[in-house]
């Protein structure tokens, strides 16, 4: 069978005709002969080799992506402390390397409504804090205009955890490294209603390309990572202007006041109390 199949080779590979092939062959076994190798024997040999073992084959696995170790930190997290620890000690985002601080969270756990924006800046990544600073104080005077603010009934984050050097703005790969701990924050929270500040929360939050005009005109609906909750599994959210936006373009504040008047029957029809400044 093996003599077969290499004169056949021979034939094709070198252009012999079958005698030439024949020589060569015979050539060859003599040389096998002459070293002690029986081809037959050699064959059986490998016939009956083992194959290669569970733990060879383990060896040679690759180690977990950055994000599939994301995903099982966030996922192994049952409460918030824990969901905490767990960014904590993620080191596959190479944002973090560059950051004084990671910045979780900034309100009441129990609060009805969760406001995602975009990144931490210098002042939040110097108090470990989000939404802190000129941009904070903003968006505190017009939460506070329609009876919200943080020490009551909204809780802050961000869309990214670490402030990205520079102040720009986070990219694809930092994003999705992140995603997995703030949608486990979402699950865990179980809010009534999402606000995101800006296009690129909103898009991630969404699922969606559309532009920050589109998505602002009306309000969304965010699925739900645990896919709990209402019956379609969804969060109510309303899409506005990141008040980092406001603060280079205060003339768009009138547009990010209409965004906040669509959110105020939504309040109510979600039983969600209003406050005084907090």
């Amino acid at each position: 069978m093996l003599t077969r199949f290499l004169l056949s080779i021979w034939v094709i590979a070198f252009g012999m005709d079958a005698t030439q092939a024949n020589l060569a062959l015979r050539a060859l076994r003599e040389f096998w002969f002459e070293a002690g190798l029986d081809p037959m024997e050699v064959r059986a040999n490998l016939a009956l080799r083992p194959p290669p073992s569970l733990a060879t084959k383990r060896s040679k696995a690759q180690p977990p992506s950055p994000l599939e170790t994301a995903r099982a930190l966030a996922k192994g997290a049952n409460d918030l402390a824990a969901l905490r620890l767990a960014l904590e000690s993620f080191d596959g985002c190479a944002l973090r390397a560059a950051a004084r601080s990671t910045v979780f969270l900034d309100g009441p756990e129990t609060a009805p409504i969760l406001l995602i924006g975009e990144r931490p800046n210098k002042s939040d990544d110097a108090e470990g804090r989000p939404m802190t600073g000129q941009a904070g104080r903003l968006l505190d005077a017009m939460l506070a205009a329609i009876g919200l603010n943080r020490s009551q009934n909204v809780l802050m984050a961000n869309l990214v955890f670490w402030r990205p050097p520079g102040d720009r703005a986070p990219t694809a790969t930092e994003i999705a490294l992140c995603l997995p701990f703030l949608e486990r924050a979402i699950a865990l929270l179980r809010p009534k209603l999402l606000i995101l500040c800006g296009e690129v929360p909103a898009q991630a939050l969404l699922g969606s390309e559309e532009s920050l005009p589109r998505l602002r005109r009306r309000m969304q609906r965010v699925v739900r990572p645990d896919g709990g909750g209402e019956k379609d599994g969804g969060i109510d959210a309303l899409v506005t202007l990141s008040p980092l936006y406001l603060l280079a373009r205060p003339q768009d504040k009138r547009l990010a006041w209409r965004d906040l008047q669509l959110l105020e029957p939504r309040l109510e029809s979600l039983g969600i109390a209003r406050s005084g400044p907090g």
